[in-house]
C-alpha cells in the first residue's frame, strides 16, 4: 500500500492509501507513479495545499518523498529519502510565467550535500546553468 498523508492550508493533517493499481501506471513491477504531480491524487489542487508526503514501499523498506509547497506548483521543494540513506532534494521556482528554475542537490549516506544540477526551463528548451560532471545523475 502507498500511503499519503497531507496538510490542506488551513486545515489538519489526513492520510489516504493507495493499492499499487490506484497509485502506479503498470503493475509490470515498474512502479511508475501514474501522475508526475501528486496532488492529483486528491481532491485538491497543489495551491490548497501546505505539503504532502508519499510512502511507497521498496523491498523490504520504503522510500519517502516529501513535497514543501510554497506557491502551489509554481514554487514547491521535493525531499526524497532512500532505504540506503541516499536523499535528494529538488527546488522548483517559477519565475516570470515563462520560465522554472529547477535545482537539484543530494547526498549519499554518510556524505556532504551536492548540488547536481541547476537548470531553467521554458517553452524554449532547457539551459543548463550548472551541472556536476562527477555526479552520477
Amino acid at each position: 500500500m502507498i500511503t499519503i498523508n497531507y496538510k490542506p492550508i488551513g486545515s489538519d493533517e489526513t492520510m489516504i492509501t493507495l493499492s499499487a493499481a490506484e497509485y502506479y501506471d503498470n503493475e509490470d513491477g515498474t512502479n511508475i507513479a501514474k501522475y508526475e504531480d501528486p496532488d492529483k491524487y486528491l481532491d485538491l489542487d497543489a495551491e490548497q495545499l501546505d505539503w504532502l508526503i508519499i510512502t511507497e514501499p521498496y523491498q523490504d523498506d520504503e522510500i519517502v518523498f516529501r513535497y514543501q509547497y510554497l506557491d502551489g506548483i509554481n514554487a514547491f521543494m521535493v525531499h526524497s529519502i532512500w532505504p540506503d540513506g541516499t536523499e535528494e532534494i529538488i527546488h522548483s521556482i517559477d519565475y516570470n510565467n515563462e520560465h522554472t528554475l529547477v535545482t537539484r542537490t543530494s547526498k549519499s549516506s554518510n556524505n556532504r550535500w551536492r548540488t547536481i544540477a541547476c537548470n531553467s526551463c521554458s517553452e524554449d528548451g532547457l539551459t543548463s546553468l550548472y551541472k556536476n560532471e562527477n555526479s552520477k545523475s
